[in-house]
């Protein structure tokens, strides 16, 4: 009777991990660790210069991308990077605006990621990681010296016909030369995602969650107050190299990002609307530091994805109109300082 409590209690504890996987994976969006590239459109971060003037993003065409840059209001769009064979993503503004940072990939292979660094006023590029390395995200430091990125030890996938999957994920920094690279963290993540940086470069925030039974991983996880086996809002600090947990009370967090002061993140979460109550959309919360209070900040009722801060106090983020029905399709958004909601055309 024993044995079968506990075969009941960790069958059920699996489902829980699996159901907490499949909403994060498939229902708001898959995350920078898997490889995963549309056909056509804007895909994964959009990254503002920092007078605001320009914004530079990813845009794909017949299943390959390339860098574009276009006016803080979408005109003229012109791309940035053309190569062959390649996707070029997730590109990020240094703070003087004369360099960004993106990761590309093999057009016929999502195996590998690596990171890359570009100088706009030379046009020229230089490859920071090895080839043979799978990097899923990438920012600045304020100052600029310095290069935070995650990356992957490894892949897994149930069949061959599966996405394939980065595992094993940690924190790590580099100079702009790629020549330093230390490691910062060591949680072998199975999901950390969505690096954000405050202004003062003292505190690094992003997901983290790691399903496993180890030990050492349980050792690691009294080192971070308040979190669990679950998805933990984490907060980093490039001083003590400490963590702490930031989990909001009312609401999940996905796609979480610190505000350039510190005190607020913005986050996607779960929404219900009272004329479609079986619905669920994927709106933008705001969240106290502190308190750790939160309030809804849009209802376009869509599935909101990459939202960051500009320098001007506005907040952009990726959107889907076709949400929930109908083949994905993402447009570029805006909040304004004032609660205001519009598109963001790009002339492509």
């Amino acid at each position: 009777m024993k044995l079968r409590r506990i075969i009941i209690i960790s069958t059920v504890a699996v489902i829980s991990i699996i159901i907490i996987v499949f909403i994060l994976l498939f229902t708001v969006g898959l995350p920078s660790s898997l490889l995963y590239y549309p056909e056509k459109g804007i895909y994964g971060q959009v990254s503002t210069s920092p007078d605001d003037s320009k914004i530079i993003y990813s845009y794909f065409v017949d299943g390959q991308s390339d860098l574009y840059e276009a006016d803080y209001d979408g005109g003229d769009a012109h791309k940035i990077t053309s190569t062959k064979k390649t996707n070029e993503i997730n590109p990020v503004f240094s703070s003087d605006g004369k360099k960004i940072l993106y990761l590309k990939s093999s057009y016929d292979s999502t195996l590998k990621q690596s990171l890359w660094i570009k100088s706009l006023d030379k046009n020229s590029n230089k490859q920071l990681t090895s080839n043979d390395e799978l990097v899923t995200e990438a920012i600045f430091s304020p100052e600029g010296h310095k290069i935070y990125f995650l990356k992957a030890k490894e892949f897994i996938a149930e069949t061959p016909a599966e996405e394939k999957v980065s595992r094993k994920l940690d924190l790590y920094e580099t100079d702009l030369e790629g020549s330093k690279q230390r490691k910062l963290t060591s949680f072998d993540a199975d999901i950390m995602s969505d690096l954000s940086i405050d202004s003062s470069g003292k505190n690094i925030a992003f997901l983290l969650a790691i399903f496993t039974e180890r030990e050492d991983f349980r050792e690691q996880v009294k080192k971070i107050k308040g979190t669990n086996e679950g998805i933990d809002l984490v907060l980093f600090s490039t001083e003590t190299r400490s963590f702490k947990a930031l989990n909001p009370y009312k609401h999940d967090p996905v796609f979480p990002v610190i505000s350039p002061d510190g005190k607020k993140f913005v986050y996607v979460s779960e929404a219900k609307i009272k004329k479609d109550p079986s619905t669920s959309y994927f709106e933008l919360y705001r969240m106290n530091s502190e308190t750790l209070e939160d309030q809804r900040i849009t209802n376009i009722e869509s599935n909101i994805k990459e939202p960051f801060f500009t320098k001007k106090g506005d907040i952009l983020f990726l959107y889907d109109r076709n949400y929930p029905e109908g083949q994905e399709q993402l447009f570029l958004g805006k909040i304004d300082r004032h609660g205001n909601f519009n598109k963001v055309p790009l002339n492509h």
